[in-house]
């Protein structure tokens, strides 16, 4: 089950407007990949054109950061993270959260290895 999980903070008048962001293609439920091969979640994001979107990734509640085996894009509303030669440890709940200067909108997947 996909889960979303949604706060908002306050706008004042000194930001200029944007919408919210929101997801229009989510990441799948439960993904199923067999050690040492590439876990890819993806998913697409409004709006493409907003400064203040930044995109999150966290597996088990941590961020995770860009190593020589996890790599992720946002470009144009198009999110994705690639896990290459995964191992036991990468089994896990994976969240997209995107953030913008009013709300933050996430999106739970749940991996594990066969």
């Amino acid at each position: 089950m996909v889960t979303m999980e949604q706060s908002q903070t306050s706008q004042t008048e000194d930001q200029p407007s944007s919408e919210p962001p929101r997801f229009t293609r989510e990441l799948k439920n439960t993904v199923m990949v067999k050690e040492n091969h590439t876990l890819h979640l993806e998913a697409q994001i409004r709006p493409t054109n907003d400064p203040y979107l930044t995109i999150e990734w966290y597996k088990d509640g941590r961020i995770l950061n860009a190593s020589s085996r996890i790599s992720s894009l946002n470009s144009f509303g198009f999110v994705s993270l690639t896990v290459r030669a995964t191992r036991e440890v990468d089994s896990g709940v994976y969240v997209c959260r995107a953030v913008n200067r009013w709300v933050i909108y996430s999106f739970v997947c749940t991996h594990s290895d066969l």
